[in-house]
């Protein structure tokens, strides 16, 4: 929804090698004649199982065009090798496209093929099972174990690994899913719906590069100071991780930080849908990851990642949570003040929303500033996946849903203005008139409105968040032809809501003061 986020903190360039690509119109093929042995100096900056492993990958480019990298797993070290063109691709996730000009396998510390040259990706050994290494081809998975025997055939949609004492796994192919048996053999096709795995799914994430130091994968490469670690195919489709994540390497002399580790995994509590006419058709876990990003200097980040099962379509989805609206200049909260509340509906049958709370830094009218608010996700389904709705709004309701009090109700927070120097937060458990009026215009301003009143406009103007949402100026003098039917709902139902808060408010300041009940 929110697509255009403002970054507070920007990541240099990192560049890792995929399949297929072409990196500024050039073509990039090794082979054994471009290698160049360790001199003295450059040998003592390795420790002696990377030594050995530069040296046992020269051997293995007579054979192969590429061996990007190795994997040392209980002190032995397995190569990931290609054939076909390798190319550099200045990204760190992979897309969902099947590669089509090179092919990788696995070689054995023997220097024995034990994973035949023909996938599209070959994962972190041991990342889902202890011992087995996940492959992709043509978006199937499956699992090889070490000795090159195929554990589980390649032909699956998705691996989720459950706790059980009876089963290892589900495993999807289409609609259909199985049973992975804890030997390893797989059921018939079951009655098993997706739902019911729900609170089976084993979630467990390398937390530090400590808990990922069993299967770290180092680049073949004298100048790359970071290992790789591509993370099980559950984690990637839940989008829990990135499809790539850099760490230390363990195994190198006084190497540079990393650039990103994941320090934190917390389950939220959500409240399940309870749209009568949705029948619970999904259920949704919401999970608070922290980020530890080391770079120059070291900072913490927190994204909140949703994971939504469809119970009508035996799927399961993965989406970022979008929580900070800020400008970089924003009002920090103290915790008393900071709102920390989920949910989500079934709108109809394709449309879900999802609130949870965002932090904001809105000017209002009356010079408050709203804080922290509940934000809203808007997911449509279709075609068996979950894509989130653009809104060009703070207040994306208005865009997407027939307004009725409920928006009104949650966890709001406000800066007050005393005066120029002093402000002080307030929280409130709805939203204000002046905050609704924001709402209104916003739906005005999201069209380029250029509003009579100065104050309006500058209001938008000034709003950095807004402002990367909506680029351009507000320009046209009447947007009424623009305006869609829920708009027009919206602008008269929050029309007639803030009469109804007026004559509350005139009502309330007639009332006669305590003092005066109290005849003093």
């Amino acid at each position: 929804m929110k697509t255009k986020a403002i970054t507070h903190f920007a990541l240099p360039a990192i560049v890792i090698a995929l399949c297929g690509f072409v990196l500024a119109g050039t073509k990039h093929k090794t082979t054994a004649k471009t290698h160049k042995p360790l001199t003295e100096d450059t040998s003592k900056k390795y420790f002696p199982i990377t030594l050995k492993a530069f040296a046992n990958a020269a051997i293995l480019k007579a054979r192969y065009d590429s061996i990007p990298w190795f994997s040392h797993v209980q002190g032995k070290t397995y190569f990931y090798v290609v054939k076909g063109e390798w190319n550099m691709y200045p990204v760190l996730q992979r897309g969902n496209e099947v590669l089509q000009n090179c092919k990788m396998g696995l070689v054995g510390p023997d220097l024995k093929e034990i994973i035949p040259v023909s996938f599209d990706l070959i994962r972190d050994i041991g990342g889902t099972f202890p011992g087995l290494i996940e492959v992709e081809k043509d978006h199937k998975r499956g699992f090889y174990n070490l000795s090159g025997k195929p554990v589980i055939p390649v032909e699956y949609d998705q691996v989720f690994p459950i706790d059980s004492n009876k089963y290892k796994a589900v495993l999807r192919k289409g609609h259909d899913l199985y049973w992975l048996k804890n030997n390893y053999t797989i059921s018939g096709k079951t009655n098993l719906n997706i739902t019911q795995v729900f609170g089976m799914l084993k979630i467990s994430l390398p937390l530090t590069e400590k808990d990922a130091a069993g299967n770290i994968i180092e680049f073949n490469s004298q100048k790359e100071s970071q290992s790789i670690y591509l993370p099980p195919s559950h984690l990637t489709d839940l989008d829990l991780l990135t499809p790539s994540m850099f760490y230390k390497k363990p195994f190198r002399k006084n190497p540079y930080p990393a650039f990103k580790q994941t320090d934190n995994l917390k389950k939220e509590n959500i409240t399940e849908p309870t749209n009568k006419n949705s029948n619970n058709w999904f259920k949704s876990i919401l999970y608070s990851i922290t980020e530890h990003f080391i770079f120059g200097r070291t900072q913490f980040y927190t994204t909140k990642k949703l994971v939504l099962v469809d119970a009508k379509r035996n799927q399961v989805y993965g989406k970022d949570i979008f929580v900070d609206y800020s400008q970089p200049s924003g009002l920090q909260l103290s915790r008393p003040y900071l709102c920390n509340e989920y949910s989500a509906r079934a709108i109809n049958d394709s449309l879900i929303e999802v609130k949870a709370s965002v932090l904001t830094s809105i000017d209002l009218y009356n010079d408050d500033k709203l804080s922290a608010m509940p934000g809203y996700h808007y997911f449509a389904l279709k075609n068996n996946k979950m894509t989130e709705l653009q809104s060009n709004r703070i207040f994306s309701f208005t865009q997407y849903s027939k307004m009725d009090d409920r928006y009104l109700r949650g966890c709001y927070t406000y800066t007050l203005h005393t005066d120029s120097v002093n402000r002080e937060s307030q929280q409130a458990n709805q939203l204000s008139k002046e905050a609704l009026l924001y709402a209104k215009n916003e739906i005005y301003a999201s069209y380029h409105y250029k509003f009579t009143d100065k104050r309006w406009n500058d209001i938008f103007q000034e709003n950095q968040f807004f402002k990367s949402l909506n680029p351009g100026t507000q320009s046209r003098d009447n947007v009424d032809n623009l305006l869609t039917a829920i708009d027009k709902y919206n602008i008269e139902w929050i029309d007639q809501k803030l009469k109804t808060m007026s004559r509350q408010s005139l009502t309330a300041s007639k009332q006669p003061s305590a003092k005066t009940n109290k005849g003093l």
